[in-house]
């Protein structure tokens, strides 16, 4: 018998901690992540969880 694949966590945004750099989206292969202006600054949102991967290349 084989364990069930683990799913791996997706990426938790801390928009307090974000900067707006980008970095997570430009290294985002499935590009699942993007910037959205949030009160005139811009922060990354995870906009299709079920398109990441779990590479955490992102973190």
């Amino acid at each position: 018998m084989t364990a069930a694949p683990r799913r791996a966590a997706l990426p938790q945004i801390d928009p307090t901690r974000c900067t707006g750099c980008g970095w997570c989206v430009a290294v985002c292969a499935p590009h699942v992540l993007s910037l959205h202006a949030d009160g005139g600054r811009k922060a990354s949102a995870l906009d299709d969880a079920a398109g990441c991967t779990g590479c955490a290349l992102c973190a």
